[in-house]
């Protein structure tokens, strides 16, 4: 299975594609809100060693259930590398050209028309269609004035970083996004990653004196039997809510459905 992995303690997170929507109820998901945000971290930062393992859905994710436990958030797309949260949530991509006042006029909200499940106080700065003021976004004091500033208007910012180990003379750097944020995640994709390249974004984390909150270990290449059936269970979720929760948890506690191959 996935597991969130904070200092000793491991739990278990189930990650899915990043284009399949990772519902706030999940349990799972519930554990990374626990150890994060519900503990007082305001700003974190999620990245990864390499793109493609599942950081913009888990991003999303947390925003969602942030707002359910009545935080007031901004979601930010900082991920020059590969931006996607603005075409996931029907928003317009647009340079950023108010660094003054840290970008304030280019936040906003997703229109629920084009999905209604987004919830109407999520607060969304999508990544610019152009790296304007990329050199100033590098200096640690504009990072800092930036989260300063957004925490003046909102309870939490959850930032979607470029991966660790992309060379990109665009990138903003993940590692320095990281540290200036009260906590970070890093995503993992089993069976994807190699663990010379984990070793090579924890040395750059690790450089910039990260705090690191876990890791989530994204295992949607070898998922168990019990991770099949409790993903196809949230099908038929919408008409048989009781039953399916019912078999989740006897499906969750059944070591013979949740074995490693």
């Amino acid at each position: 299975m996935n597991h969130f992995v904070k200092s000793s303690e491991i739990e278990t997170i189930s990650a899915m594609s990043e284009k399949v929507e990772l519902p706030i109820h999940y349990a799972e998901l519930e554990s990374v809100y626990s150890q994060t945000i519900d503990r007082g971290v305001r700003t974190l930062a999620i990245t990864s060693c390499h793109g493609g393992e599942g950081v913009t859905t888990l991003a999303c994710a947390l925003a969602k259930r942030a707002i359910a436990g009545g935080h007031k958030t901004l979601l930010v797309d900082m991920n020059f590398c590969h931006p996607c949260i603005a075409r996931e949530m029907g928003l317009e991509e647009k340079p950023w050209h108010d660094l003054e006042r840290y970008m304030s006029s280019e936040i906003t909200y997703p229109d629920q028309t084009n999905d209604e499940q987004l919830p109407s106080e999520l607060a969304v700065l999508p990544a610019p269609v152009t790296p304007t003021g990329n050199l100033m976004l590098r200096e640690k004091q504009f990072l800092s004035a930036c989260l300063q500033a957004w925490l003046e208007q909102f309870d939490v910012v959850i930032i979607d970083t470029s991966p660790l180990n992309a060379i990109n003379r665009h990138n903003l750097p993940a590692e320095r996004i990281a540290a200036e944020c009260d906590g970070a995640l890093l995503m993992v994709r089993s069976g994807v990653t190699r663990q010379a390249e984990l070793t090579m974004a924890m040395e750059r984390l690790a450089g910039m004196d990260v705090q690191l909150s876990g890791c989530v270990f994204n295992d949607m290449n070898s998922p168990t039997l019990g991770d099949e059936i409790i993903r196809e269970s949230y099908r038929l979720q919408r008409w048989l809510p009781g039953l399916m929760s019912r078999i989740r948890h006897w499906v969750r506690t059944s070591p013979l459905l949740n074995m490693s191959v």
